[in-house]
């Protein structure tokens, strides 16, 4: 069954709520990322870094693995198990007309620019039904 677009607004939101609530947390580095770049004042999340961090919140607030997957938020792996998309990346959200949040562009942790092993730079949500 697909999850509604409906469904992944709300999911996303959740997730929202989560990645701002890392931003405002000690050892957080976001906030003097936005300010080296001339963004103070913008309104950004962090996924923490980890595989699974937001996965297991959101499913304790009642979403399942399907959505999770649908909305782009999470990766499934080859042994089955379910993660993070989103890890140690700063984190912004892309809304509709109506201010909906239908989907994230994401910047990894520039302490990582250096690794060539490092993820892709830029990450954005895959397409959903939002």
């Amino acid at each position: 069954m697909t999850t509604t677009a409906e469904r992944i607004v709300a999911v996303n939101a959740a997730a929202w709520d989560y990645w701002r609530w890392h931003a405002t947390q000690s050892g957080e580095w976001v906030t003097g990322y936005l300010a080296s770049r001339g963004l103070r004042g913008t309104v950004a999340g962090q996924a923490p870094a980890g595989w699974a961090r937001l996965v297991p919140t959101l499913r304790r607030r009642g979403f399942t693995d399907t959505e999770l997957l649908d909305a782009g938020l999470a990766l499934e792996a080859k042994n089955g198990g379910v993660g993070d998309a989103f890890r140690d990346r700063l984190v912004l959200p892309l809304r509709d007309t109506s201010d909906r949040i239908i989907g994230f562009t994401a910047r990894r942790n520039p302490a990582t620019d250096d690794d060539p092993d490092a993820p892709p730079k830029y990450l954005n949500t895959t397409s959903t039904p939002a």
